[in-house]
């Protein structure tokens, strides 16, 4: 609370001690109050984890070609055989 704040309540009528009740509640205000900010930054960051560990096991690499599979494919082309 400013010094402004405490002669206005003063001028206001205020006694000594009921300016004294208002700073303290307005100083525990703040305290009370969570961060809003912070609290969801760590729950995006979580959810962020989450998915990225899910992406990581879900992925597969592409399976590499053998030379078996090279001489199937020229011997019997894929492009000959219609898609179920």
């Amino acid at each position: 609370m400013k010094a402004t704040d405490i002669i206005a309540l003063a001028t206001a009528g205020y006694t000594a001690e009921q300016i004294a009740v208002i700073a303290k509640a307005a100083k525990e205000q703040p305290v009370q109050q969570p961060d809003g900010y912070a609290d969801l930054m760590g729950r995006l960051d979580a959810l962020t984890t989450q998915i990225q560990q899910s992406a990581i096991l879900n992925s597969a690499q592409p399976r590499e070609e053998t030379a078996d599979d090279i001489l199937a494919n020229i011997i019997d082309p894929p492009e000959f055989h219609p898609k179920k």
